[in-house]
């Protein structure tokens, strides 16, 4: 199945959401944080990974986001920089220190505390809807959403690129702890499903959205909710994609694992260039897969993956 991009758009790619400092523990560690001692610092936020990811790949990318006007936040704008991703569309807030979670490295699932700061106070301006109406593909994340104005920015944001006709992909990495008890938390999430193209959650966003089921039955809840199209990530198992009529499983290709940090933003660049070079969703989903997996083999959020049509000879090779 192939999916129809805008012909007459300026940019191919916009993601909106946080940015962030992972500081990432150096080795594994047995009890999570606990006994984690050593970090490093890397670039992080979920839809900032994916906005390099893109734009590595040579695809025209902006990003609206806000830092703090800090020593790290100049250090997340020349990253995006060097990335090729258009920084306009960066927010520099005074007196508010630059978001930093702390990571462990792990093979599994990693542990994880946030410290939000200027990434949670992102405000709409005008210049954010223009480059959404400009460009093919919209990208937000559930944990941007988790406090405000962050959350009603991209919520308006989101609205924009759906009434412009862009794709829009939502990340449902949703996680309770993130939220204020008293709200609303998984109306706000299933506000932004109804309004998607592409979802791509993994088991543990499922569970902690639905409780537990069948991932056929993960698939079908988030296609009620009105995403389009489903592509459920299974870890080492691949991936399982649903669009209302027929299941499909694809097999993960990664042979090595070194950090699990940003493979899925990997996986959803793979699948975005896929789409942006003209190749149709299940093909897309396998460049996805191989984005991933060469992600896994490197230590932070964002690693070097060749080209897609370098990618395409190995799919062709794997074939034969």
């Amino acid at each position: 199945m192939k999916i129809d991009l805008k012909k007459d758009a300026k940019l191919d790619f916009v993601a909106a959401g946080e940015v962030l400092i992972d500081l990432i523990s150096v080795n594994n560690s047995l009890k999570g944080l606990e006994d984690a001692d050593d970090f490093k610092k890397l670039f992080g936020g979920s839809p900032a990974n994916v906005a390099c990811n893109v734009a590595r790949q040579n695809k025209k990318t902006g990003f609206i986001s806000s830092v703090g006007n800090d020593g790290f936040g100049a250090f997340i704008i020349s990253q995006l920089k060097e990335s090729g991703v258009n920084v306009e569309n960066i927010q520099i807030k005074k007196n508010i220190p630059t978001s930093i979670v702390c990571v462990t490295k792990s093979t599994g699932n990693p542990e994880f505390a946030a410290y939000r700061c200027a990434d949670a106070e992102l405000s709409d301006m005008v210049s954010d809807y223009e480059i959404i109406s400009n460009s093919k593909i919209f990208h937000f994340s559930a944990f941007c959403l988790s406090k405000d104005p962050t959350r009603t920015s991209v919520l308006k944001f989101a609205e924009h690129a759906k009434k412009s006709g862009c794709i829009i992909g939502f990340e449902p990495n949703y996680r309770s702890i993130m939220w204020d008890e008293n709200l609303p938390s998984l109306e706000y999430i299933k506000s932004a499903i109804s309004m998607c193209t592409i979802i791509k959650p993994s088991e543990d966003d499922s569970f902690h959205i639905f409780g537990k089921m069948s991932n056929e039955d993960y698939c079908r809840e988030y296609y009620k909710l009105g995403a389009m199209n489903v592509v459920l990530t299974l870890g080492p198992d691949g991936a399982l994609f649903y669009d209302g009529k027929i299941f499909k499983s694809f097999p993960s290709v990664a042979d090595e694992v070194i950090d699990t940090t940003g493979a899925g933003d990997a996986f959803w660049s793979g699948l975005y260039c896929g789409l942006l070079e003209g190749h149709d969703f299940e093909e897309s989903i396998k460049i996805a897969s191989y984005f991933s997996a060469f992600k896994l083999k490197k230590i932070g959020a964002v690693a070097d993956i060749p080209a897609v049509k370098d990618i395409l000879k190995l799919i062709r090779k794997s074939a034969n």
